[in-house]
């Protein structure tokens, strides 16, 4: 039970030191209203890239799985065998979204003037995140002492 409240916590450091810099002016500019959406309206093309987006991770899940199983078994490097599967199927996923995305370009919204702002806040979201998870296990749950791992009990 107390776990879910400090995941519950942990969200709301992080939301509200977002909001923080947000509103530091370096990070302003990424406040703002997007600009207009490259479809603007629900044609036949709009819906059949949403439908290639909803089916394709659905039919890749298995045999990318699969695949995964035969060439990326668990090993020193990679010693779990289902996330290195899941791995596997996002980044194929991901590859294939931004192939179809290339051949069906027409307008695009351009993000190149925030792209070292949207690096930097993430960063900082999971620093912040990173430190209070070690802060919690130093002073709260007494994990760590003297700079090494104990086990509970």
């Amino acid at each position: 039970m107390p776990s879910r409240w400090t995941l519950f916590a942990l969200g709301w450091l992080l939301f509200g030191s977002f909001r923080v810099w947000l509103g530091s002016p370096y990070f302003q500019p990424l406040a703002q209203s997007p600009e207009a959406a490259t479809l603007q309206a629900r044609t036949p093309r709009w819906w059949l890239l949403a439908l290639g987006g909803a089916v394709i991770p659905v039919a890749t899940f298995y045999p990318v799985f699969n695949l995964g199983d035969q060439r990326l078994p668990a090993s020193r490097w990679l010693p779990q065998a289902m996330t290195n599967q899941i791995a596997l199927w996002a980044l194929l996923n991901g590859g294939i979204v931004l192939i179809l995305g290339v051949l069906s370009r027409r307008r695009t919204v351009s993000v190149r003037h925030a792209v070292l702002p949207c690096v930097l806040i993430a960063l900082a979201s999971v620093g912040i995140a990173y430190v209070a998870v070690l802060m919690a296990a130093l002073f709260v749950t007494g994990y760590i002492v003297a700079g090494q791992a104990t086990q509970y009990g």
